[in-house]
């Protein structure tokens, strides 16, 4: 009996490690992965605005555009060029933000939202090339670095890579 707790306890850990490191997304991109990273921001002097990622560890179309942040192709080479403009926060399964602007039109994940340099949701900055049931949904990085862009845009910072 002993040993199976000890099985079940050392799969708990297992899966706590990978979680962990799957919150990271890509050693490249500086995500910040808690809730308190971004309360932490001081919105009255910050000057970026800022990118959040939502998803499930369970979720495969997460799996699917994380593995697209990893991949180390030209896309994601310019995401991280465009990060360094951005706060960056991923946040999975519990880390969660809790409030109506995180599920405006449902808490269906992948969902990538961006928030002015003072902190609101910017809920103008949608997923333009994807389903309009679903404007947070993102699938590709094409969808993510044009959301990006016209963050930056908004916010009067040089798109040029």
């Amino acid at each position: 009996m002993l040993r199976k707790y000890a099985v079940i306890a050392a799969t708990i850990l297992l899966f706590s490690a990978v979680q962990a490191e799957d919150e990271l997304l890509s050693s490249k991109v500086d995500w910040k992965s808690k809730v308190s990273d971004l309360e932490g921001i001081d919105f009255t002097t910050n000057t970026k605005p800022i990118m959040v990622l939502i998803t499930k560890s369970w979720c495969g179309a997460c799996k699917r555009l994380k593995a697209e942040f990893l991949s180390g192709n030209g896309e994601a080479d310019e995401i991280y060029e465009y990060s360094q403009k951005f706060h960056m926060m991923s946040f999975v399964d519990d880390q969660e933000p809790k409030g109506e602007q995180w599920t405006e039109d449902g808490a269906y994940v992948p969902r990538l939202f961006f928030l002015s340099p003072q902190g609101d949701v910017m809920h103008s900055i949608i997923n333009s090339q994807g389903n309009p049931k679903y404007k947070y949904f993102y699938m590709h990085l094409t969808q993510v670095k044009a959301s990006m862009r016209k963050a930056l845009r908004m916010f009067n910072l040089k798109v040029d890579l």
